[in-house]
């Protein structure tokens, strides 16, 4: 009965752990968005970019499917939290929401590459 108990204490204790660290991603996430941006807005000012032709422009379908991937992960780690028991398809949640966002932000990086040599800028 102990054993059970001190069991069910450990894996409660890592599913905080996993509740804690999605959430510190995906504010990460949104703050490493919030400086890209801001730097776009930056960079199409000094280079005389207007309307369509801005870089921010250009990524913002790539930085909306972050923003949703970001909320994606938030809700699974809620959803973990609120869970009183922890199942396998939380665990799966919490892998494909951390997979997605992790692709999310490899397509968005490679979005960046792709205006760089669009526009002939240096890769950097």
């Amino acid at each position: 009965m102990g054993k059970k108990c001190l069991e069910r204490s450990i894996t409660e204790q890592e599913f905080a752990k996993l509740q804690v660290l999605l959430i510190q991603t995906a504010t990460d996430v949104v703050k490493c968005l919030k400086v890209l941006n801001r730097n776009l807005g930056k960079y199409d000012r000094r280079h005389g970019l207007h309307f369509r032709s801005t870089s921010k422009y250009f990524m913002k379908n790539d930085i909306q499917v972050v923003k949703d991937s970001t909320t994606d992960l938030k809700y699974v780690a809620k959803r973990i939290r609120k869970s009183k028991t922890p199942t396998k398809s939380e665990i799966s949640a919490a892998r494909m929401s951390m997979n997605n966002t992790a692709d999310a932000m490899n397509d968005l990086k490679q979005a960046g590459r792709m205006f760089d040599q669009n526009h002939g800028k240096s890769r950097g």
